[in-house]
């Protein structure tokens, strides 16, 4: 059986919806034919994909099958554009959400209006707050900075203690010479 480009749609959208764990909607100001093939493009380098779906279909959707999302009712505007992760796996690497949050920044025409990431409902904010949150490896690599500079310390301390004592020693040997 054939569906109908509106059951196609529903169809994509659930399984949008329901398989990712995060996805968002933004705002375009001008939106054509060449835009969305760069912007296709662009975020299929960062692990993202987009659909442009009609604000009815979007919310048809989520009053019919997913009326947990229903508060996301008014971040549609003009045409719903959903970003979604093209993984599907069952983890979402918080890395990725950095690099989409780090290429809308440098969007002038797009406007990021929330979404859901791990089944909480996300902001702009949010996603310019992710921009500071430094990486597993930046974290390991300062762990292991203070780590050395904290053993050079201990030396350095470990070394000067002797070098004191034997001063001291010397000080109180030479007056005594006198």
């Amino acid at each position: 059986m054939k569906l109908s480009k509106k059951q196609f749609q529903l169809k994509l959208l659930s399984k949008i919806l329901s398989g990712n764990q995060f996805f968002g909607f933004l705002s375009v100001n001008s939106f054509t034919v060449k835009n969305k093939i760069e912007l296709k493009h662009q975020l299929n380098k960062i692990g993202f994909d987009f659909k442009v779906l009609k604000n009815g279909l979007l919310i048809k959707a989520l009053k019919t099958e997913f009326p947990k999302y229903l508060n996301m009712v008014p971040l549609s505007q003009g045409f719903s554009i959903i970003i979604y992760s093209v993984d599907n796996s069952k983890t979402f690497d918080f890395l990725k959400l950095k690099n989409l949050a780090l290429f809308l920044k440098k969007q002038s025409n797009l406007l990021f209006l929330g979404g859901f990431y791990d089944n909480k409902i996300i902001n702009k904010v949010f996603l310019q707050n992710t921009l500071s949150v430094k990486s597993s490896i930046e974290v390991y690599s300062d762990l292991i900075s203070t780590i050395n500079l904290s053993q050079s310390a201990l030396i350095n301390s470990l070394q000067k203690v002797p070098n004191n004592l034997v001063h001291c020693i010397q000080s109180v040997d030479s007056s005594n010479n006198i």
